[in-house]
This record gives C-alpha cells, structure tokens and sequence, in this order.
C-alpha cells in the first residue's frame, strides 16, 4: 500500500495554539486570563460595551462613536487583550516596586549631595590657602524621583496595558448632550438623545449576580431635518467675489458642497442640501486656503461666516456667506482695527539673512560696537556684507508683437525682441535678453558667503516681482530644509504698508555643522534572511560651497544565507555564515553634473549622485568581491510634486566589476550540474550599462495639498529600464572559450549583456481609522544578450518566495514556472529566473498601539527567458498563468515607532512546482507519488520522506518594514 504521510504536525500545532489561546481566554484563566473586572473597584461597574441604536435618518455609527466621551476598552478577535495585559500585573507590587527605587534613588542622591559636599569644602579651603576669594564649585547632577525610569513591570502594566474603563455617569450624560450637539449641527434641530447603563447579571442558583459590568446604550432619534433651499453671498470686493466664483465653479471641495453653491448662485436654480455644519466648517478652512493661494494675503477663516435663516414651517434654510474684509491695526502702538479690502499680493524683494560669523575674519563684537550695531529681540546674528544677486538672463518678450501675431490665429505664438548688436551663426540677429527680475535676491552675511547664492535662490518660490501664494510659502521651507545646509531656518513675510499688497520675504538661516560622523548598527532582512551589520559613516556638507553633501562609508556585518547548492528541502538550518565589508563613498550634487543648477527649472530640482564602492563577501561556497561606479541624475517632472524620474549618465550609468573566487568543491558541483544557468550567475564578469532611467510616481505630496475625497488613497508607480553590454559589444573583440560557447571580454572578462524592464504598483485605501486596504503588482522582464545567452546576471535576476513576496514559500525558492524541486534529486536552495509576474494584497488592522495585524494573499512566479533542460517547466510560454502559486496568511506586526517588526504565517493554497492533480492544498497527492514512482521506483517513500512535509505546512516568514 502506497504511503502518505503527510506530516500534518505542524498544522496542528498553530491550530491548537490558536484555539488554546482563544479557548483559555474564554474560561477566565489565571493571571493573563483573569477576570476582566479584577481590577474595578467594589461598587464600580466596567464599562464592557456601548451599542448606539438610530431611528430616524440613518447616521454612521462610526460618526456618533467619535462624539461619545467614554469608551469601553478596546478588543481585537473579542478579546480585551490589553485590558488583561493590565490585569496580569499586580499592581501592589508594582508600586511597591517603584517606593523601593524611589528609595534607592532619593539615598543614592543623599550620598552625592554629601560628595559634593566634601569635593566643595576642599575646594574652599584650597582657594583659601592660596589666597583667592571664589572657588569653582563641583556639581554633582541629582537624579528626580518623580520621574523615575519605567521598570518591565510598569511598562507592561501601564504603557502595553489599559486601565479597566469605569463607568462614569457624569460622562454619559456628557455623551448624551454631545451627541445632542451634533445631531442639531446635522440640522436635527428636534432630534433626541437617550442614554442609560444596562447592568449585566449572570444567574446562578436562581439568583441574579451582578456581573459588575454594564453595557452603555444610546438611543438617538434624528426627527425631520432642515435643507437648504437658498444661498446668497454678501462681499463689497469684486475681486473676492471673482475668485470665490472660480472656487465653485472649477474646485472640488472636499465635502462636495461647491456644486450646490454654484448652482444657486452661478446657475440661479433651486437647490436642496441636507444641511451640515460640520461640512460648512470645514469649508472656510479650505476656502481661505484657496483664497491665500490665489494671492489674497491674510486671508482666513475668520474672514468667512454664515447667517442662517430657518423656516420651521418648511424645515427650510435660507444661507447667506458672507466674505468679510481684513482688519489691521490703525498704527503699531494702537490696539484698534480697521477694515480694508484685500488685494492681489506682489512680493516687492526676497532676502536671505546668513546667521553666521565662521567666515569673518577679526573680532565680530569689536566691530559691531565700531558700527554701532546691537543684535535684535529675533536672536539671530546681525549681518554686515550684502550682496544682490542678479545673475540671470531671459529673453525680452515683445508683447504688442505677440498679441497681434495670437490674433492672426497663431495661439501661443511668443514674439521677442532683437538685439541690434549681436548675430548668431548665420548672420540673424538674436533675441535680445535682460536680467530676469523673478531670479534676483538680496543675500545679507559677514565675511563671505558659505555657499553659491545661486543654489539659495533656486529653492526661493516667492519670487521677486511675482504673484504671492500662499503654498509658496510652505514649498520654500521645505525645500531649504531639504538641502541640508542649515540648522536653523525661519521665513518671514513683511507688510511694510498693510494693505498695500506688497510683501518683502525674509529668511532667516543659521549653517549647520559642516562635518559628523556616526556609527550606525542596525539588524536587516535582505531577500529573506536575517543579517546584523554596521557602518561607520563619515559626513560633511557643502563641498567647495557648492552645496555638495559626500558621505564616506565603511560597513561590514554578518547575514544568514543558504548555500548555495545545498538541497533545497533537507539543508541544514540557516547560521550566520556569510561575512561583509566594504568601503564606499557618495557625492550627493545639486544641479545636472558639470552643469550649472540654473539648466533646469526650480519645480525639478535637480541633483546628481555618484558613488563608488566596494563589497568583499566571504560566504562558504565562494568569496566575491564587487566594485561599483555609478553616475545617476535625478529630478522631478510635471508639477514637481508627483513624478521622479532618474537616469544615469549615458555609458556610464552603473559600471559593476564581479570577481568570484569559488572553493574547489562549489567549482566541482556546478561542473558536474552542467548548469549553465548557474555557472552564468556565479563568474566573474563586467556589467557595464550603456543606459539606465527609472520613473517613479507618488501621490503622497499632492494628496497632501488636495482637498478632495482621494485623501485616503495613496498610490505608487515605479518602473525602471536599462541595457548593458551593447556598447561593450560593439568595440571588444577578444574573446573566450568557455563550455564550448564563446563569449567576448573586456579587459580581459567576461561582459554582460542584457535589457531589463521592472515595474511594481502599490495602492493602499485607508477605509477607516483602524482598516487600511493595501495592493501591490509587480512585472518583471529581462532579455538576456548575445554574450549573456542563458540568463541574466544573479544581481539582476527575479526570485520568488520570502517575506516581501510569495510568503508561503522560503525566499528564492519558488519556481522558476512548474520546475518540481520536490522530485529533483540535483535541486539546489537558490532558484532565479529572467521573468517575474505577481501581486498581493493585504488587509491591515490597527491604530496607534505596539501591535498591528494584517490578513494577505498573494500569487506570483517567476519563469526562464530561455529553455533550461536542467529546469523542466521553468520556461515561460502561453500556459504561464496556470503556474500561477497562492498563498494566504495572518500576519503580526511590532510597531515600535522607529521600525516594524513583521512575522507572517504564509499558507500554500496552491502550489504549480508538483505534478498537476496534486496542486491544491485540498486535493489528493496521488498524482506527486505516481510521478515520483515513475522516478524512484516503488521505494521513493523513505526517500520522499522529509519532502512531504512541504505540501501543506505554513511557512513562517519574519521581516523588517511593511511587505510593500
């Protein structure tokens, strides 16, 4: 009889743990599954739940629960898990506890005031004995005891855990006016509220036993609600009365409230809207947000407000806004106002205040008091040199010209003047140019300027002569801040003439420390596998004043690794076996590298990276040793806010140099595999790009400044393409013999050549304050070249499985295609291929607690560009999608603020790489055991043994960061 042991244990492990844990919880067990009322004191009820009941108009739950002032403590799976975290710690002793230390601390201070003491007193008497009247005196610092350091027990109990929730009549009652409140902000005006405690009782001997908890019930009646019928706008300022127009007619608020308005007052037709206060509310914080971006200066909330007019009889509302004008002070000593209209805001000059004395040669204070100069109440240090920066050009336009040429039907038709001096090559005059007004800049410092004032000035958006915006403002710090050159930044806008729509922009700004170094440790989980390393990382800025950041690097550490040609089922356990070193250093430039910041506009913001270095890995197969050259520029597109796009310098993007010193046994194996795949991703070899451009889309910042009902939304793109070795092609003739197959070199090895296109899409919808729903599709395609005719190169190749990927698999160990492993005796840990197609997506649940949970699934592979006779079924061919594998799981995540840990359970729902009959976790493995019948004979059982655990075994996966 044939044998199926399906090593089941495992499963059965996880089960009963999960059913164990739920089950004790249930029953009241000791300590942690104690009783939830453990700790409420006697005559005290917890407050175990709330249920809120509507009758009437529905309302979201959801909405009235954030009104309401107490809640009861919080549960996951219907467990009060930090609740009873509380309860398992006693709190007598904890507090005992913290007597004990506060004893410890308040002697051991007793013994430092004393030191101090006899330190102080020798030092008198020595000052004495000389002669001196003062001494300096010892300060020995005290430690407080009334902020005493957490101990585990009180970390546990009072930060991990929750205080029972007590229920508190004063705060129901509170509940019941607030949600009073907010009903009549809903336009209930004639709404009600109840609100009662409902004791719970258990019964026990016919006898009803307070249970000391209750349930908290709020029963709300909504009654009719008041609409609006009718709007009017009241402003004596044409030119508000204009931009509010263009709000409702062209702007999606994010309440959806413009469209009504501009049908009442745009389209003049009836309307009907539910009124909302709460929606009105949070439309004068958008409306003078767009009123500030639209030149108005001072523009805010306040300068908004409705009268609402209601009708009982019809339960109808006639609303008026009303725009109301600025009000400033009538003199700077007066505290009375006075309206004025608001006007269209220019900026009238952009100043740049360098704070700093470190390049003045001779004493700064001896010459301050020389020229009568006391700092200010800002703080900041005076400055004494000016320098007005005007350096740029741009081209005069003529505008009668371009108006007329417009008019003639040429639409955007752009006429400049000539010069009547100049001639370009072919003897026409060139157009005549001027100093750009929007480019120039007063720079206020002492000695010399630390940095070029072009690179300043290019991150400055409230620009001389131009319109103000207000998100102007908010764009210019972040960019200063993004240089990293100041410790200290502070704009300032001043109104000389309120009023006068004509506003100076100040920047304050102090230089940061030139120079640091920092030692960073830090564990890692690259491709799966656990690792600890550390750097030590030498930083300094504004290289030859040009704003250059270098970073000089020096890292090594430790990583889990497989080997490589172990067998991929029965390998031993994964140990600290691969050790890393390697120097590097980086140049981070602003501006397109050698040429000038001032090429490209502000909105992409332009910088160069180029680094070199290189890594020594010492892993039991092989040593290698990497060295690294790349020359990459990067800049944004579009708007500036959303689009990235990166590419490297052409034929000098990345130049990569692999030398690989394999042991005589790894060299040995991989002659007897006859593998070329893998003898092509384990040589040494030169990849050296001939191009390289990556694009990247994020709607983070946008999603930011919008206002639309998208907030929630965030969406990434990323797709990358680049080609090596055609260059090197092109100009090498000599050549190798390796296997019978002739490849050319370059400089004496082995070149790659291949073209590869990744992309990868991430989405995530936040549905709620405790529910994200998050996505990720990813496709991969790599073409090997002519000299790299098996495959790509192992740094470039796709895997599949590990915790960022297929998590019911180990990492690099799924695929490539339907390749059995299981009934490959030659099997080998590391599997790669050329293509990779796969998703996932995950349901995310938590807030701002320690633990976080998700629920995922995910499906993917990857395949061989090329047949490989080693790899049956690795290919990739039209029956690519039945090769497909599932997974689903639970996973936990650590939120530790500063990282996530992740561990997550992958469940293999289907698995392409065994024999198909035999591919779903629920189906039959008769199909797996006829093949491998066919392959080993009738004693393929005790030889298939350690494989079959495999089928149906969770596959636990753990992680630094989120999985996408």
């Amino acid at each position: 009889m044939r044998k199926k042991q399906l090593s089941l244990k495992r499963w059965a492990i996880v089960i009963l743990l999960l059913v164990s844990i739920y089950g004790l919880s249930a029953c009241h067990a000791v300590h942690f599954f104690s009783k939830t009322t453990s700790e409420v004191p006697d005559g005290k009820h917890l407050l175990d739940d709330e249920e809120i009941t509507v009758k009437g108009d529905p309302i979201r739950t959801d909405d009235l629960e954030n009104v309401i002032r107490q809640h009861p403590n919080t549960k996951f799976i219907g467990i009060k898990w930090r609740l009873r975290i509380y309860n398992m710690v006693d709190s007598a002793k904890v507090e005992k506890k913290r007597i004990a230390y506060a004893e410890k601390i308040h002697n051991k201070n007793i013994k430092r005031k004393a030191r101090q003491d006899r330190v102080n007193e020798k030092r008198i008497q020595k000052a004495r004995e000389k002669g001196k009247n003062s001494y300096k005196p010892k300060h020995i610092p005290l430690k407080d005891t009334a902020d005493l350091k957490q101990k585990f027990r009180d970390q546990l109990k009072y930060k991990r855990g929750e205080a029972p929730v007590i229920a508190d009549s004063f705060l129901i009652e509170k509940s019941k006016d607030q949600l009073e409140t907010y009903l009549h902000s809903l336009g209930y005006y004639y709404g009600t509220v109840d609100a009662t405690y409902d004791t719970l009782f258990k019964k026990r001997h016919h006898e009803k036993i307070d249970r000391k908890r209750v349930v908290a019930n709020y029963s709300v009646t909504t009654g009719p609600r008041y609409i609006v019928d009718s709007v009017k706008l009241i402003s004596n300022n044409s030119s508000v009365n204009q931009r509010f127009n263009r709000f409702i007619d062209k702007e999606t608020d994010l309440n959806g409230l413009n469209p009504f308005f501009k049908k009442a007052l745009i389209d003049k037709q009836p309307i009907s809207w539910p009124f909302n206060a709460n929606e009105l509310n949070a439309y004068r914080d958008e409306l003078a947000k767009y009123m500030r971006d639209g030149q108005f200066f001072g523009f805010t909330a306040t300068n908004v407000y409705y009268v609402v007019d209601t009708i009982k009889s019809t339960m109808k509302i006639n609303l008026t806004i009303k725009l109301t004008d600025r009000l400033i002070p009538v003199n700077e000593t007066s505290d009375s106002l006075v309206p004025i209209q608001f006007k269209e805001t220019w900026i009238s000059g952009v100043y740049f205040h360098i704070c700093d004395t470190s390049l003045f040669e001779g004493d700064f204070q001896e010459t301050l008091k020389q020229f009568s100069i006391f700092t200010d109440e800002s703080g900041f240090v005076p400055t004494l040199d000016t320098l007005f920066y005007d350096d740029l050009l741009k081209k005069v336009e003529d505008k009668a010209a371009s108006a007329k040429a417009q008019a003639a039907g040429h639409k955007n038709a752009k006429i400049f003047y000539k010069s009547k001096i100049y001639k370009n090559l072919f003897g026409q005059y060139k157009d005549s140019i001027a100093k750009d007004p929007l480019r120039m800049a007063s720079f206020y410092y002492n000695g010399e300027l630390f940095v070029n004032p072009a690179l300043i000035e290019a991150q400055n958006y409230l620009e001389f002569t131009n319109s103000y915006k207000d998100y102007y403002f908010d764009r210019t710090y972040t960019r200063l801040v993004q240089l990293g050159l100041f410790s200290t930044i502070r704009p300032e806008l001043i109104e000389r003439v309120p009023g006068s729509g004509k506003l100076e922009v100040h920047y304050f700004l102090v230089p940061a420390k030139r120079q640091s170094v920092m030692l960073q440790p830090r564990a890692v989980y690259s491709n799966g596998y656990l690792g600890i390393n550390a750097s030590v990382n030498y930083f300094t800025k504004n290289l030859f004043k040009t704003g250059t950041n270098m970073t000089i690097s020096m890292s090594g550490g430790y990583e889990a690794n497989p080997n490589v040609l172990e067998d991929s089922i029965t390998g031993r356990k994964l140990r600290f076996n691969t050790f890393q070193i390697g120097p590097s250093i980086k140049f981070d430039i602003p501006g397109l590298f050698p040429f000038s910041i001032t090429k490209l506009g502000k909105r992409q913001r332009p910088r160069t990276t180029m680094s070199l270095a290189y890594n020594y890995e010492s892993r039991t197969d092989f040593k290698r040793g990497v060295l690294q050259f790349n020359y990459l520029y990067n800049f944004w597109v579009g708007d500036g806010k959303t689009q990235v796009v990166t590419f490297g310098f052409p034929l000098m993007s990345v130049i990569k140099l692999v030398n690989y010193d394999p042991t005589k046994e790894f060299d040995q194996k991989i002659n007897e595999l006859s593998d070329l795949f893998i003898r092509n991703a384990y040589s040494s070899q030169l990849i050296w790009e001939d191009f390289r451009i990556n694009y990247e889309y994020d709607n983070l910042e946008a999603v930011k400044e919008s206002s639309k009902k998208n907030k929630n939304l965030r969406f990434t793109f990323n797709a990358s393409f680049n080609t090596a070795g055609s260059f090197l092609n092109l100009v090498s003739n000599k050549s190798i013999l390796i296997d019978s197959n002739s490849y050319k070199t370059a400089f004496g090895i082995p070149f790659s050549q291949f073209s590869l296109l990744d992309t990868k899409m991430i989405w995530s919808l936040k549905l709620n304050k405790r529910l994200t729903w998050a996505s990720r599709a990813q496709f991969g395609y790599g073409l090997p070249g002519k000299n790299s005719s098996t495959s790509l190169p192992y740094d470039y190749s796709f895997s599949g499985g590990g915790s960022n990927d297929i998590r019911a698999w180990e990492a690099r160990t799924l695929g490539p295609g339907s390749y059995c492993y299981l009934l490959d005796s030659n099997s080998i840990k590391t599997q790669i291929g050329d293509i990779r197609l796969g998703a996932s997506t995950e349901l995310r649940i938590g807030s701002n607690g320690l633990f976080k949970h998700a629920f995922f699934f995910d499906i993917g592979n990857v395949w061989t560009k090329n047949k490989d006779p080693l790899r049956e079924g690795g290919q990739f061919t039209k029956d690519f999608y039945k090769q497909f594998a599932f997974a689903a799981g639970y996973g936990l995540r650590l939120d530790f603020t500063y990282f996530i840990f992740r561990v997550d359970i992958g469940f293999p729902i289907y698995n392409p790489t065994i024999p198909d009959g035999s591919r779903w976790f629920f189906q039959s493995k008769d199909a797996y055991f006829q093949k491998a019948e066919e392959l080993f004979g009738p004693n393929y059982a005790n030889l298939l043994q350690p494989y079959q655990k495999y089928f149906r075994v969770p596959k636990i996966n753990f992680g630094i960061g989120l999985p996408f």
